[in-house]
């Protein structure tokens, strides 16, 4: 879980990093030895710099209230159970109420999956809750019977970094570093066979207001400069943990929907996604025996 902080951190880093070898070791050198239009970066840092207001820009944001109707909904109304180690489970007296599957929109998801991130924050993270970690955005799109597209958005708060590296030469490069990080990324997630049986592969990611080629250069001069493939690290340590965080298997036990399939009275055999009337829906699926 907490290999992928580190790499958000890393990140972070590394932009110092650049903006250091860009002010002392100067743009010929950048430019001949990684092929790193200088400045190309400064804009693109320019840009990650600048405000973003939530509202405007996450458009799937999910809040409280679909946390609580997440829970309240016809179907779940006092019958999935949160347990104090994070897991779900259904209350085997009320398995009537049960009749059919269980529907659940992108942002219910979202506040869901932020949820049991923040508790597993609480249990083994406390090293990083400086940065204030949490998913902000959940998105569901390409939907067909056998996959769909999975898209999160992480915030990170970058404040705490700035006021760590407050010795020169560090205290010329404040500005260039973002008071927070927004990382948008997609990944597909494809059902195999079997029950609860899926692969996940990555599809594009996004950092703050980049567009996908900007940020596409930007993660390309990270990897130049550092041999760091930050979109694929992030992809195997960040998208794989939301995912199995929502989905989960036999490998991953403490998963949102696989913990409810292991109370065999829940009737809970599988998952799937559905576009329905414009709207888009994580599905449980039901089974009882």
């Amino acid at each position: 879980m907490f290999k992928l902080l580190k790499f958000l951190i890393k990140f972070i880093l590394t932009i110092l990093i650049i903006v250091i070898i860009g002010l002392v070791g100067g743009c010929i050198y950048l430019n001949s030895a990684y092929g790193i239009n200088v400045i190309d970066v400064f804009n693109q840092l320019k840009i990650m710099n600048e405000e973003i207001n939530e509202n405007e820009y996450i458009e799937n944001k999910f809040s409280n209230e679909d946390l609580d109707s997440s829970k309240n909904i016809s179907s779940l109304n006092n019958v999935i159970n949160k347990n104090g180690d994070g897991t779900y489970t259904i209350d085997p007296d009320k398995i009537s109420m049960l009749e059919e599957d269980i529907y659940l929109t992108d942002k219910q998801i979202g506040a869901i999956v932020n949820e049991i991130f923040k508790k597993e924050m609480e249990k083994n993270g406390q090293e990083y809750s400086k940065y204030n970690p949490e998913v902000k955005e959940v998105t569901f799109s390409n939907i067909t019977p056998t996959s769909t597209y999975f898209t999160y958005m992480v915030k990170l708060d970058c404040s705490s970094i700035k006021e760590e590296y407050n010795t020169f030469p560090f205290t010329l490069l404040k500005n260039y570093i973002p008071n927070y990080l927004y990382l948008s990324m997609t990944s597909s997630i494809t059902h195999l066979e079997k029950p609860f049986s899926y692969e996940i592969n990555y599809v594009s990611t996004k950092i703050n207001k980049l567009t996908d080629e900007q940020t596409s250069s930007f993660l390309n001069t990270i990897k130049n400069v550092i041999q760091l493939d930050f979109a694929s690290e992030i992809y195997t340590s960040l998208s794989t943990t939301l995912i199995n965080l929502m989905i989960g298997n036999e490998n991953y036990e403490d998963g949102f929907t696989y913990s409810l399939s292991k109370n065999a009275l829940s009737g809970v055999k599988d998952y799937t996604f559905k576009e329905e009337n414009g709207n888009r829906y994580y599905v449980i699926k039901r089974g009882l025996i």
